[in-house]
């Protein structure tokens, strides 16, 4: 990706980190532990382009991703080198 194509993103503050993985069936590993994920999931890879679940094979990558009250993933962001460098704020 050239310097001129890249963004800085954005992440809410209630953002969580930690490294997925993919099953064979699309399914999302998150941090060792199967995770349900709402039926509108967005997966944003590191291009900041939407990744279907199927589409999305990796292994132990690190994520951004947000929640829902439920605790089933809402949003995943698959972060570059330099993002995953970058400690999250802190909680109060």
């Amino acid at each position: 990706m050239t310097q001129a194509m890249q963004i800085e993103r954005r992440f809410p503050e209630e953002v969580k980190r930690g490294k997925m993985s993919t099953t064979v069936l699309a399914e999302i590993v998150i941090d060792g532990k199967l995770r349900l994920h709402t039926a509108g999931l967005r997966i944003y890879g590191d291009d900041n382009l939407i990744k279907t679940p199927a589409s999305v094979d990796v292994s132990n990558v690190v994520v951004n991703y947000l929640e829902n009250e439920f605790g089933e993933i809402e949003k995943i962001w698959i972060l570059t080198l330099e993002e995953s460098k970058v400690a999250l704020p802190k909680k109060n």
